[in-house]
């Protein structure tokens, strides 16, 4: 196991094995539990946001950017391209109940959207978003593209933050379908698919 991994498990170990809340975990607790210096750690992340980012990206973010990739290029009708956003958000949902524990340690207190969870996601999104628009040959400015991939990668982490808070009651399938009656329109007419309204 290389030092950046022992450190995300030692990470993770704290926040769930031994219910040391994210404020509180120190990158000392974290390097003595991976057996590593600080200056290892520093070498890898910046900081234990840095750490969250990393697991979402590569737990949550990582399989569906192969995916978008791959589908993106093979999709060549309107129907199969309007279930992309609902199979692609369903697996993030998926991702992240197959890890309901340590997911739900990282929300912040109900009333508020500031969390590192919510960064990460934020960020993640906002990247595979921007892939999409690309994949679908969006011919806005740069500045248009930033907007709108941030706006809908920000709309999906506060959604997904709340269904954490609330236990993860409705399945993986209802969340990704109420996300994408929201939000599937607006994709369909960025890739010239449906008339403008």
């Amino acid at each position: 196991m290389s030092a950046a991994d022992a450190i995300v498990k030692s990470f993770k170990e704290l926040i769930v094995n031994m219910g040391v809340p994210y404020e509180k975990v120190a990158v000392y607790q974290i390097c003595d539990r991976a057996g590593v210096s600080r200056k290892t750690f520093y070498v890898h992340f910046k900081s234990k946001a840095d750490i969250v980012d990393r697991i979402v990206r590569d737990e949550v973010i990582a399989p569906l950017m192969q995916m978008s990739e791959v589908s993106m290029s093979l999709v060549q009708n309107k129907d199969m391209l309007a279930t992309l956003p609902e199979v692609s958000n369903e697996m993030v949902y998926k991702a992240l109940a197959a890890d309901k524990e340590f997911y739900s340690r990282l929300c912040c207190r109900p009333g508020s959207i500031d969390s590192p969870l919510v960064e990460a996601l934020i960020k993640n999104i906002q990247e595979l978003n921007s892939v999409s628009l690309t994949n679908i040959d969006f011919d806005g400015p740069d500045w248009k593209r930033e907007y709108i991939s941030y706006y809908f990668a920000a709309g999906n982490a506060v959604l997904i933050q709340r269904w954490i808070r609330g236990g993860m009651k409705e399945s993986t399938s209802e969340l990704a379908k109420l996300y994408n009656s929201m939000t599937t329109p607006y994709w369909m007419e960025i890739a010239k698919l449906t008339p403008k309204r």
